[in-house]
């Protein structure tokens, strides 16, 4: 209830519970048995935090090549995913680059990593696991207009 109405981590509150409730038992038991409650909260929390987290990471990628256009048809009409073109500048040339960034679910990263170097074998692909993705597609339903 905590999470829903006010944002707060489930993980990290049920911790700081657990560590009013363990200061709590320490006046009435062994110093041994609440630094093992410590411990045990600790690892439980990072282990549930991680659980909790693995439903809703997603992936984003960013592809840098001269067939961009083609890899970004491709992830529409292959993936269903958006992709938004950044312009960018080549550092070493100073020549114009598009980079693609979309985000992915986990599943759908090796077929857009297959996908992109079917494509082009020599693109430059970097990939970030993001935790948070809120938006059309994602948090929002998906928003289909036609081209015109």
């Amino acid at each position: 209830m905590l999470n829903k109405w006010f944002h707060l981590p489930v993980s990290s509150t049920m911790m700081v519970f657990d560590f009013i409730i363990l200061a709590a038992q320490a006046a009435f038991s062994p110093v041994r048995q609440s630094l093992y409650g410590v411990v045990m909260a600790i690892i439980y929390t990072v282990v549930l935090d991680k659980v909790l987290m693995l439903g809703t990471t997603r992936t984003e990628v960013k592809i840098i090549s001269a067939k961009s256009d083609e890899i970004c048809a491709a992830i529409f009409a292959q993936l269903d995913r958006g992709v938004t073109i950044l312009h960018g500048e080549g550092g070493y040339l100073r020549e114009p680059e598009s980079v693609l960034l979309s985000v992915v679910s986990n599943r759908q990263l090796p077929r857009l990593e297959k996908l992109a170097h079917a494509i082009d074998p020599t693109c430059f692909m970097i990939v970030s696991h993001v935790t948070e993705v809120s938006g059309r597609g994602f948090s929002l339903e998906k928003d289909y207009q036609a081209e015109g």
